[in-house]
């Protein structure tokens, strides 16, 4: 029986609108869940930019206190130096002038009436004269102290003055000096930063100087002052905050308070005290950190605040702005809304197209219908399955134009709907910063490998990739030049792996790569070796070249593990092992190191513990003149008392502190400690030429200077009686910044030796690079010197080394007679060795050093 024209019309309608409204459905869906997630992203990248933006303003602003700071210091260096010139001329001048018609004590009289009354720097500053007899031949506040012996006219004050210039003019004839001094106006003792000249002809020191706390008051008053006029954001809600460690207001809500005003108490609506947290935040965070409180706008409301606190010791001050949350919820509901709006409109848009290709087919299969039955149960069925499965239609099964129109309309839909999945699924599986994969990336497909490799019967392998020392090149160069250095680095990586690897960024400076099936585990290691090879080449990052090196660790699949995190954590232990193998190279997974893994994390928490309990104590190994027979001093060594295991040495805990950041803590305790002792000794009558302390690689940072100058101040000691030794593959690692580090410290006094000289690079040139005043000989050269030419050989050569370079040298490890009257033979003298003793705890060392007859005085 024949189907009427009405009837295929009737049938071809419906089955397209239900088509058309299967598709939509599906489409709306989608958009609903697309929009959901949008808004869930744009919400926590937003934020995540807000707290960007507010750690990027305050360390501008910390640049810029420091940078102004530096500016006012150097111009008060370049006044000082020039007045002093100044004066230095005018004295030259005179003597040059009158040397033939007037005596020197005459020449010299004018030279004082010339200099006496001159004033600068608000009345601060004057000149002064200090004469061969270390007399003040000219000093204006106060000319009662003239013509006297200057330790005299102000001790304590005038010890120090000439201590500093005693080791300035063993170097130049002029020079910067800093040393406390009664102010002459009020009696108060200040720093004073002074620039001094020696006057040959009459064998003076001219110098002029200021007082730094007034200086740096008046500086601090300048830029706070500039730093409260900052505002930012709608409705000016962004300012800065200025507070000491102990609470001192200087800047708040675009106003200046000098300090007068004490906040240290000030509690939010939840009770916290802010600043108090705030200045926590800052001392144990050096690189800043988030807080959360509750804080009043301009407004008067109150409000959820987010700030970024980032300390300042050179002041001991921190510097903070903050984002109020109702104002970040409310840009977000804005954009929610906006794209809802957006949402609502492509709907209309799409159902009216819709639509109208419905109406538009429904006239043509009115008029077609016989011819087109076919074509139209064809089209039917390839539409439900495209709907289905979201894949596009297959035209080749439609006929006539029209129809094929409407497919490639369908397809298009079904295409933005495919696309719009795929970059919502590359956002979940990519890196934002490298674009490469990210951990969820690896862990589907890591999945998907450890089918593959088990149904081949062959391995995989994955490769845990971490840079040595990143932090060092974010705390040098800053943040920016590190993400453009990981950026450079991922290029590398990709440009060497084969199609059937993937390379994964885990987040920071972590890196993995998955490979193919591969044929021998061989086949992994030249895959590791290739990485590694990418980069020896130097990278050239914001104006600065350097290298960097990588520790790759490799766990095979599934040989190493048949799920996803197994693999993954073994991969992780595979690299420490590498890291601790020295860097720079890649090793295998095995077994043991799960076990090794589970105790280092055992003894982390422990470490932590021994720190908080106090659990750490120190002993002392002489350092032995043996031509004098006397204790010249001593090596400061760490032992930890663990409640359960007894005496802990050293070698058993310190590779551990040293790879986690504890080495940092670690190395503070120590020093404080051993100052400490080193002042207590004194006070007994026990004094010692030097103390040394090692010093690991990991100490070595922009500001460890300041650090160790605080230690110093706090136990109120020399630094030329503390000693840092330093492995010579520490100096290396990075000798950019050690030369720098080595260098402040030796510019405070502190002597810098090599330890286990000969272990590890051996090379002159660092000598010539690094300001090293001593060479310790490893005692794998002292052990068989009395039976073994080629170490002899080796203790002589560094020995006559030291001798030229005029290096102290100290032979490690002597234990006995023999060792002893070689190494005097080749004159070396100062010893340290189980032969003299072997370190001992301090009531011992003390001991030993009574009963070599070297108290000198009674205990205080």
């Amino acid at each position: 029986m024949a189907i009427s024209v009405v009837g295929y019309f009737l049938a071809t309608t419906a089955v397209f609108l239900l088509a058309f409204g299967v598709i939509g459905y599906f489409w709306v869906s989608q958009e609903y869940t697309s929009l959901e997630r949008d808004g869930e992203f744009f919400a926590s990248e937003y934020l995540a930019i807000e707290k960007q933006e507010l750690e990027y303003k305050v360390r501008q602003a910390k640049e810029y206190l420091m940078a102004e700071k530096q500016s006012a210091e150097n111009t008060l260096r370049g006044e000082l130096q020039e007045r002093v010139n100044e004066a230095y001329a005018l004295a030259q001048s005179l003597y040059a002038t009158h040397r033939s018609a007037y005596s020197d004590a005459e020449i010299q009289q004018m030279i004082y009436a010339a200099l006496k009354n001159m004033r600068f720097n608000d009345g601060r500053g004057y000149y002064f004269i200090l004469d061969a007899n270390e007399q003040l031949f000219l000093y204006p506040p106060d000319n009662k102290r003239e013509q006297v012996a200057l330790f005299e006219a102000s001790t304590p004050l005038g010890d120090s003055m000439l201590s500093q210039m005693d080791s300035l003019f063993a170097e130049a004839d002029e020079g910067f000096i800093r040393y406390t001094w009664s102010d002459p106006y009020n009696s108060d003792l200040n720093q004073k930063y002074s620039y001094v000249k020696r006057f040959e002809p009459f064998n003076w020191v001219i110098g002029t100087g200021d007082y730094l706390e007034l200086f740096e008051e008046e500086l601090k008053k300048n830029i706070f002052s500039r730093i409260s006029q900052m505002t930012f954001g709608a409705n000016n809600e962004g300012y800065f905050f200025v507070n000491s460690y102990t609470g001192d207001l200087y800047v708040t809500n675009g106003q200046y308070y000098g300090g007068i005003r004490n906040i240290w108490d000030v509690e939010d609506a939840n009770g916290t005290k802010v600043v108090q947290e705030n200045a926590r935040l800052a001392q144990e965070n050096p690189d800043g950190a988030f807080s959360t409180y509750v804080w009043r706008k301009n407004t008067g409301e109150t409000a959820e605040k987010i700030s970024f606190i980032l300390g300042m010791d050179e002041w001991q001050v921190f510097i903070g702005t903050g984002i109020y949350t109702d104002t970040l919820l409310s840009r977000v509901a804005e954009h929610q809304d906006k794209r809802t709006a957006e949402f609502k409109k492509d709907i209309v848009s799409t159902f009216s197209a819709l639509s109208f290709t419905v109406v538009l087919i429904a006239v043509l299969y009115s008029v077609m219908t016989r011819m087109l039955s076919q074509n139209l149960r064809v089209f039917q069925s390839n539409v439900a399955e495209s709907v289905g499965s979201l894949t596009p239609l297959n035209t080749n099964d439609i006929y006539f134009n029209e129809f094929k129109e409407v497919g490639e309309n369908v397809n298009t839909m079904i295409d933005g709907l495919n696309k719009q999945s795929d970059e919502l699924r590359h956002r979940a599986l990519h890196d934002h910063l490298t674009a490469l994969p990210n951990r969820r990336y690896v862990s589907n497909h890591l999945d998907e490998m450890l089918v593959k490799a088990a149904r081949q019967r062959r391995n995989g392998a994955l490769m845990f990739i971490d840079l040595d020392h990143f932090k060092e090149i974010n705390d040098t160069l800053g943040h920016g030049a590190g993400d453009e250095l990981l950026q450079k680095v991922s290029e590398r990586f990709c440009h060497v792996l084969r199609k059937e690897d993937c390379v994964a960024r885990l987040g920071g400076d972590e890196f993995t790569v998955v490979t193919g099936v591969l044929k021998s585990q061989e086949e992994a290691a030249d895959i590791a070796q290739k990485l590694l090879d990418q980069l020896k080449k130097p990278f050239e990052i914001h104006a600065h070249s350097f290298y960097v090196t990588a520790s790759i660790g490799i766990s095979l699949f599934p040989q190493d593990g048949r799920s996803v995190d197994v693999i993954l954590r073994n991969g992780d232990s595979a690299m420490y092992q590498a890291k601790r193998n020295g860097r720079n190279g890649f090793c295998f997974y095995d077994p043991s190191m799960t076990e090794a893994v589970s105790k280092r994390f055992n003894l982390l928490d422990q470490l932590n513990e021994a720190l908080k309990l106090n659990q750490f104590e120190l002993h002392y190994q002489p350092l032995t003149d043996a031509s004098l027979g006397r204790v010249v001093g001593a090596e400061a060594l760490i032992r930890w008392n663990h409640p359960q295991r007894g005496m802990v040495s050293p070698d058993q805990f310190i590779p551990y502190a040293e790879e986690n950041g504890l080495i940092n803590p670690i190395g503070k305790w120590v020093i404080e400690k051993a100052l400490m002792d080193m002042k207590a000794w004194k006070a007994q009558g026990y004094e010692l030429d030097k103390l040394s302390i090692n010093f690991s690689t990991q100490q070595i940072s922009p500001t460890v200077a300041q650090e160790v100058a605080d230690i110093l101040a706090r136990t109120d000691t020399n630094a030329h009686q503390i000693e840092f030794e330093i492995t010579e593959s520490a100096l290396m690692e990075n000798p950019e910044l050690s030369r720098q580090v080595l260098g402040q410290l030796s510019d405070m006094g502190i002597d810098l030796a090599i330890d286990d000289f000969g272990q590890g690079y051996s090379s002159l040139s660092y000598l010539k690079l690094f300001p090293i005043s001593k060479l310790k000989i490893d005692r794998a050269f002292i052990r068989d010197i009395d039976v073994d030419e080629n170490d002899r050989a080796i203790a002589q050569a560094i020995i006559a080394l030291g001798r030229s370079l005029k290096l102290n040298v100290v032979a490690e490890g002597v234990e006995n007679q023999s060792q002893l009257e070689f190494l005097l033979q080749e004159n070396c003298h100062v010893m340290q060795g189980y032969f003299f003793s072997k370190p001992l705890p301090e009531k011992d060392f003390l001991a030993k050093l009574e009963s070599l007859g070297q108290k000198t005085v009674n205990a205080l």
